[in-house]
């Protein structure tokens, strides 16, 4: 088991991510660092659900663990607000810096949810600046949470670490989703989507230049057409777009990494 006897952090955007990756979760107990609530826009956390999960697989939650919600998120993205996310990724960092972790897992950017994609870029700059004080380069992978379990970007297929689960783990991966209420429908949808046996599996692919899903200029992410919906219902106010909003923090993020580096 990849990481296993490593001091391993799981640092995800939200509460039930951590179900992609049970089986990991279960042997490696990682400290898990998650960003928002999950509240979404009707406003009801799930991190109760989660502290379940955690609790029973024996993992810690750090420093950062559902501080905020998915609106106050939204609305700092559609400020701007820079420095909030810098302070994220300094505490973030402080935090992976004092436990020494050598092994960090986080979410795949896949252009589906704004806050995802966003949460891995201070993600990836907190990694970059506490391996720099750290003096060791972290090992540092991610998965996906809504592409098939076994998606991974082209070129890194060979590094990639895979887990096939026996019908024991299998049952307690399905056991652990169905005793979730908020994922339910999440989890119909994807067994719908890739059928039940594709959860069978897991894969961590290890963070690299390439991704899965890299911003066109000129295509909006699918976040912005379901944003666009959302907006028409009266959901939301106004639509989060990559080139005014996500853009501008996400290039400061990346001048942090580049001056850990």
């Amino acid at each position: 088991m990849e990481a296993l006897g490593q001091r391993t952090a799981l640092v995800v955007a939200h509460p039930g991510h951590e179900l992609r990756v049970l089986h990991w979760l279960e042997a490696c107990q990682p400290t898990v660092f998650v960003l928002t609530d999950g509240s979404g826009r009707l406003g009801k956390s799930r991190l109760n659900s989660t502290s379940r999960v955690l609790a029973r697989a024996r993992a810690s939650h750090g420093t950062i663990y559902g501080r905020y919600s998915d609106r106050a998120i939204y609305q700092a993205v559609l400020n701007t607000n820079t420095s909030l996310f810098s302070r994220l990724t300094d505490e973030l960092a402080d935090a992976l810096i004092h436990d020494e972790i050598e092994f960090v897992l986080g979410d795949a950017a896949e252009g589906e949810y704004m806050v995802h994609d966003l949460w891995r870029e201070v993600r990836l700059a907190a990694v970059q600046r506490a391996s720099s004080v750290l003096g060791y380069e972290m090992a540092h992978f991610e998965f996906p949470v809504d592409m098939h379990p076994l998606s991974c970007p082209k070129g890194v297929e060979s590094a990639a670490i895979y887990f096939r689960l026996n019908e024991r783990d299998f049952l307690k991966k399905q056991s652990a989703v169905q005793t979730y209420p908020e994922i339910h429908q999440f989890a119909l949808a994807a067994y719908q989507e890739f059928g039940q046996n594709a959860f069978r599996n897991e894969q961590l692919f290890p963070v690299t230049d390439k991704s899965l899903f890299q911003p066109d200029m000129h295509q909006p992410p699918p976040y912005e057409l379901h944003g666009e919906k959302l907006v028409a219902a009266g959901c939301y106010p106004q639509v989060v777009r990559y080139r005014d909003h996500l853009r501008p923090i996400m290039r400061s993020l990346q001048r942090l990494s580049k001056q850990a580096a």
